[in-house]
């Protein structure tokens, strides 16, 4: 009886062992076949420098392997090159912003410092009597007061992109209001024949200039360091 049993176990053996490791080898064969697909996929998709793709497939290969060191390296080599990748992406975006807001800010000093020039030709043609009362009164009110408006306003307009282009905006912005407000105290002083004003006119200018000089100091350091 015992016999027969011992018969019949290892008759059982015979069938069951080699099914198992038949199911093994087949499992085996599917995850190895899905990893080496992932590998290649990831593989080319890196060289090709599509990262995403890259992450993509080797967090597959991963998955299918855990314990797989290559596996693991390729798709931390990857996701460094992802974030590189979009590091550099962000800078020149900044550096492209940071160029354009310069352009314009250079393209308003310009038009503000013809501005300066003519008030300072017109001051000094009054100065010499060059130039009669109703002339000096209708440049400056017709002419000069209205640029000097306009170029506020439009450097008021202009968005700075980071926290170092602003400080040089606000620079340019406090140069020309004040500007403009000296300008409009002139205008006043002409109308009303207000000496005070003429006085609060040339304290409002002195005020302007020291803004402009460190606007300039300031837009001349980031012109450099952009290499623009």
């Amino acid at each position: 009886m015992k016999k027969k049993i011992k018969t019949e176990r290892k008759h059982i053996l015979k069938i069951v062992l080699p099914i198992v490791f038949a199911s093994t080898l087949l499992l085996s064969g599917c995850t190895s076949a899905k990893y080496k697909e992932s590998m290649e996929t990831g593989n080319t998709a890196l060289q090709a420098g599509k990262y995403d793709e890259a992450i993509t497939a080797f967090s597959t290969a991963v998955q299918e392997e855990p314990k797989d060191e290559e596996a693991a390296k390729k798709l931390e080599e990857a996701t460094k090159k992802l974030e590189e990748e979009k590091r550099k992406q962000k800078e020149k975006k900044e550096r492209e912003e940071i160029k354009a807001f310069l352009n314009a800010m250079k393209d308003i000093e310009k038009q503000a410092d013809a501005v300066g020039d003519k008030w300072d030709k017109l001051r000094e043609s009054a100065n010499k009597d060059k130039v009669s009362y109703k002339g000096f009164s209708t440049t400056l009110i017709k002419e000069i007061l209205p640029k000097s408006i306009e170029l506020a306003d439009a450097v008021s307009k202009i968005s700075a992109p980071n926290e170092e282009t602003k400080a040089v905006h606000e620079l340019l912005i406090n140069s020309l209001e004040k500007r403009t407000l000296g300008l409009t105290e002139a205008a006043a002083a002409l109308d009303k024949r207000d000496v005070s004003k003429v006085t609060n006119a040339n304290k409002l200018f002195t005020e302007a200039r020291k803004f402009n000089r460190e606007y300039k100091a300031k837009m001349e350091s980031l012109i450099k360091k952009y290499n623009l």
